[in-house]
């Protein structure tokens, strides 16, 4: 059969509000863009976050000029409104376009989020290289035959059709590097210094991934890069990294393995290999894999950050996520890290099925015992695919699948807390937000960057007594910052001259749109909160999806829902959270058109 040439655009969703913010290259759509063009496929690239137009000028462009015959996107299950964004302007401009999603919001609940996104003409199921490729040469070819292909759902009359299983790909290898110039990876890594939400301090840094899956099922992982855990050879990542090294201003790799490695060995050769490069690194590993070996094997090799999985300091809940670990391993780990210098990126995360205020208690005690590990805490989410997800449908906490992806998978509750329970709990966990064993003193700020909403300033370690000037801090975040003389972590501090600039730039906007809300109440939204002059002020309201915040009142505020601003006729919003300023503006567009001013709270640091 004589094919028809089709052209092909892959389009990265917008994850960020404006152009200024720093943010995480997904690495999942460059990959399966590499291995259409190395087919030899008429394939384009979009990455919407290189655009401050709007998201359907840009589609509308790129598919006018390069006439594009199909869109490619996808992402994890709360990207909803993203990808919603990217199908349904393309339809817009040009129904007859073929499009197709993939990611984690395909393959953990495939049915639902077709029917969610509804417009939808293809998803693929699993890993995208190899399913991609093949629906691309049958729709080259002209064919409907697309049962044949294994890892695929589409919509067939009235009903889905999904295919056979696809085997995932056990040669990691063999696939192409990702094309990162594609899209715009010079810009991400110039911008890899103003994000502070993962962590902070990076400096020209860039993600790399060594393995897919993971070989362990805790209940509320969903592992969206198939079943089976594969590693690439180290020399493959030695070689993505030499490109990375030769071609952009690389300084700092940071691996997003969802498991860095299996075995001991494997971490001796890395770190060798790595330290030659004296590039600074980072990586996950599991408690039960720290030892004194390992640790001091990472030290050698100029690592600067580690991540663990700490979830629960109670045995019960442990034994209750599946994560084959105990608090002892916890306990050990920490110390082991922390005593060579070496940061820690952990979290407890709260609300298992099987939480109760105890085994909560008992967590919370052991955080406020250790300050100085710097430890996240937050409430666990059922996100589609995991086990706590089909629990939650099972038992009637999720009543409707469709609805809570458009929602965006916002925090239920799932454990055995009442409702004045988990409030309790998380009033605890804003106050520790405060608490630090030890502070950045005598701050003087330097320079305010607006547009990305970051400060260059001056201070003193209390630990250690180092003065030292913090760059590119991403200001009013959850992310931290830490001592680059004995590591010590510190949360963003709160500082009054930038709390009064708040003050005065949100009273501003509720004098000329009458009513504001912050969207997001994060552990620094609480504290601003508490501390600011607005805490009257019955014209500034707080919204969070989350059904554990909107139990709080704080300072004398309540927390809404989103429905708020439709019943208050709310027409400004301020996203509290830089790090989710895509999504949450994405979803005031979808859901809440008549708000007609988007702002995010970084922004309004400046005069």
């Amino acid at each position: 059969m004589e094919k028809n040439r089709l052209n092909f655009l892959f389009v990265i969703p917008r994850i960020t509000l404006g152009t200024d913010e720093g943010y995480s290259l997904p690495l999942g759509i460059p990959y399966v863009y590499s291995y259409q063009k190395r087919a030899g496929l008429n394939v384009f690239a979009l990455n919407l976050n290189s655009y401050q137009e709007p998201v359907s000028q840009c589609l509308e462009k790129a598919i006018r000029e390069n006439d594009i015959d199909v869109i490619a996107t996808g992402g994890l299950s709360q990207m909803y409104h993203l990808i919603l964004d990217v199908i349904a302007a393309a339809k817009r401009y040009k129904p007859e376009i073929i499009t197709i999603v993939g990611g984690g919001i395909i393959s953990s609940d495939p049915e639902t989020a077709m029917e969610a996104l509804e417009t939808v003409d293809f998803g693929v199921i699993g890993e995208g290289e190899e399913t991609m490729y093949e629906l691309a040469q049958t729709l080259e070819c002209g064919s409907m035959d697309f049962q044949q292909i294994a890892g695929l759902i589409y919509k067939k009359n009235e009903d889905y059709i999904i295919t056979d299983r696809r085997p995932d790909i056990e040669n990691l290898d063999l696939l192409p590097f990702p094309d990162y110039g594609a899209f715009d990876i010079g810009r991400v890594i110039e911008l890899s210094s103003r994000d502070g939400r993962g962590g902070a301090n990076y400096d020209s840094a860039v993600a790399v991934i060594g393995s897919r899956s993971c070989p362990f099922k805790c209940t509320f992982c969903f592992h969206t890069s198939g079943r089976k855990y594969r590693q690439r050879s180290l020399d493959n990542l030695f070689a993505e990294i030499d490109h990375l090294v030769s071609h952009y201003d690389v300084r700092e790799i940071l691996l997003s393995d969802e498991l860095f490695a299996a075995d001991i060995d494997r971490v001796r050769e890395f770190s060798r290999r790595i330290s030659e490069y004296n590039l600074p690194w980072t990586c996950t590993f599991r408690v039960d894999q720290i030892s004194k070996e390992l640790v001091s094997c990472l030290k050698e090799s100029n690592i600067k950050m580690v991540g663990v999985g700490l979830e629960s300091y109670d045995d019960r809940i442990l034994k209750s996520m599946r994560k084959g670990i105990n608090s002892k391993q916890i306990d050990n780990a920490l110390r082991l890290l922390y005593d060579e210098g070496i940061p820690v990126s952990g979290q407890f995360i709260l609300g298992d099925q099987e939480e109760t205020l105890e085994t909560a208690t008992n967590t919370l005690n052991y955080c406020r015992d250790n300050l100085h590990y710097h430890i996240n805490l937050s409430f666990i989410r059922p996100f589609p695919g995991t086990h706590i997800y089909k629990e939650a449908i099972k038992n009637g906490i999720i009543a409707d699948r469709v609805k809570y992806l458009k929602d965006g998978c916002p925090q239920v509750n799932i454990s055995k807390l009442s409702n004045e329970e988990f409030s309790n709990v998380l009033h605890q966990m804003d106050v520790m937000y405060q608490e630090e064993s030890f502070e950045i003193k005598d701050i003087k700020i330097s320079s305010t960057d607006v547009s990305s909403g970051c400060i260059d300033f001056a201070g003193t370690c209390e630990k250690c007594g180092y003065q030292h000037t913090w760059s590119n801090v991403s200001i009013c975040s959850n992310g931290f910052l830490y001592c680059p003389s004995c590591t010590q972590k510190f949360n963003i501090p709160m500082i009054d001259e930038i709390f009064t600039k708040l003050d005065n730039n949100i009273a501003k906007l509720a004098d000329r749109y009458g009513k504001v809300a912050i969207w997001a109440v994060t552990n620094y939204i609480s504290n601003y909160i508490s501390s600011s002059l607005l805490q009257k002020d019955p014209r500034l309201f707080l919204i969070d999806t989350a059904e554990c915040r909107q139990q709080l009142t704080i300072s004398g505020k309540k927390v809404f829902a989103p429905e708020i601003l439709d019943r208050e006729k709310i027409s400004s919003v301020i996203i509290g959270a830089a790090a989710q300023a895509g999504l949450i503006g994405s979803i005031i567009r979808n859901i809440y058109p008549s708000v007609s001013n988007i702002t995010v709270l970084s922004n309004l640091i400046g005069d």
